[in-house]
């Protein structure tokens, strides 16, 4: 970085320069001796002097690998203290998968490496409350199984969860309280091989058709027992390898069931739609 970042005339404060910054950021900024009160301790009320009562400080850098800020914010978002199971989480520094870490080599409970990278994430039946956080979406070394079945979970899915392209086997969501309406970014795991279950949560709105880009699916869809609305997507269709279980069953679907979802390989298997549908 050359010398275009300049901070003179303003009323900056805390430490300068500031602990994380990297040497080579802070010899290329211009006009710190400007800032009168740099150096200084922040404060949040002080009537002694006027500049104190509200001055910006500067920002840090989070150093964190991009894996331990997601697994944390996992942690925290969701009551960690509480689950049934938490061995190994939030032990030493870095993340549980790098060998230069001083995480590394604690088993952390449902967290699998591989690679030196966050591969899997099983935390299913767990008493997980709260909600999934968007640093989710950071976990881009996942290629197994992402579960937070079977537990107390509300809030909105996520549209980070888009990120996760990389998934190949499981993403199971059901048996939670998740409410809103089903991302559209979900439609991005093409490379999802096995399972994706959506089923027995509160979501609402249509069943988006982004859902048909899942084409690599060959055991189940599932997005039963929600309160979603709508038409049925004619892109279900396109699941020409899910050869066991579409379960759209018990929601609000209206209008035609598409004819395209008839000739998917499922109905040797098993397809549950509502057996009615009233106009939209």
């Amino acid at each position: 970085m050359t010398s275009d970042l300049n901070i003179a005339d303003n009323n900056l404060c805390g430490p300068w320069p500031p602990p994380q910054w990297p040497s080579p950021l802070v010899g290329a900024v211009e006009g710190s001796a400007a800032n009168p009160h740099l150096g200084e301790p922040c404060c949040l009320v002080n009537y002694a002097t006027p500049y104190t009562c509200a001055p910006t400080p500067l920002p840090t850098f989070d150093r964190r690998a991009p894996e331990r800020i997601a697994l944390e914010a996992v942690y925290h978002a969701t009551d960690g203290p509480n689950w049934a199971r938490s061995t190994g989480w939030l032990t030493g520094a870095g993340s549980p998968c790098d060998p230069s870490s001083s995480a590394s080599g604690v088993a952390w409970y449902g967290v699998s490496c591989g690679g030196g990278q966050v591969t899997q994430l099983k935390l299913e039946s767990n008493r997980l409350r709260g909600h999934l956080p968007t640093e989710i979406g950071l976990l881009t070394g996942l290629t197994a199984n992402l579960r937070f079945d079977g537990n107390s979970l509300t809030g909105p899915l996520p549209t980070e969860l888009g990120k996760l392209t990389n998934l190949k086997s499981v993403v199971y969501f059901w048996g939670n309280q998740f409410t809103g309406k089903i991302p559209t970014e979900l439609g991005q795991l093409v490379n999802l091989e096995r399972s994706l279950g959506l089923s027995s949560n509160q979501l609402t709105g249509p069943l988006p058709s982004e859902l048909g880009q899942l084409t690599k699916l060959t055991l189940e869809l599932r997005a039963a027992r929600n309160a979603l609305t709508g038409p049925l997507p004619s892109e279900l269709g396109q699941l020409t390898k899910l050869a066991a279980f579409l379960d759209l069953s018990s929601n609000q679907f209206c209008g035609d069931i598409p004819d395209e979802i008839y000739s998917i390989p499922a109905y040797g298997g098993e397809v549950k739609t509502p057996p009615s549908l009233l106009p939209c």
